[in-house]
């Protein structure tokens, strides 16, 4: 093989993060990329390495212990990955990003399927008549259920 081949190896071996990847799919292709490398280090070198592209969320914990192994630091990786990913609807798996608060979109009391996308022309509108007079009796009518179209049986 020729040389350039494992100085590319290397160089994408050094620059490896986990990003949007598992924990698991992460350390594979970390354990994968070393093979090919043809790179053998001490397990103490090895575990700052995967602890150094771990994302920040998740490497904050992990970094907290004490680890002998690299398999046990995978697997508290892999749990406190399950951890966030209960706690919040969508972890932020970017590391530049400090918070991983998502707005929640949806509305009470409307149940769409998420392959629903009505146009803006395709939206009922509902027409409510204000009173200009207050003096006078005129009411508001209430949008009737029956006057409510469904766009997705038609």
């Amino acid at each position: 093989m020729p040389n350039h081949y494992y100085i590319d190896l290397y160089l994408k071996l050094q620059g490896l993060n986990q990003g949007y990847k598992t924990v698991d799919e992460y350390h594979k292709e970390m354990e994968i990329a070393m093979i090919r490398a043809n790179v053998v280090e001490d397990k103490e070198a090895t575990m700052s390495r995967f602890l150094n592209g771990l994302n920040r969320d998740i490497a904050n914990v992990v970094e907290l212990q004490h680890y002998v192994e690299l398999e046990d630091m995978v697997h508290m990786a892999t749990k406190v990955e399950r951890q966030l990913r209960k706690g919040h609807a969508q972890p932020a798996f970017n590391s530049g990003s400090s918070s991983s608060w998502k707005p929640n979109l949806k509305r009470e009391g409307t149940v769409r399927p998420r392959s629903f996308v009505p146009s803006r022309t395709e939206l009922p509108k509902a027409k409510v008549d204000v009173p200009t007079d207050t003096k006078g009796t005129s009411e508001t009518q209430p949008k009737r259920t029956r006057d409510v179209k469904c766009f997705r049986c038609e």
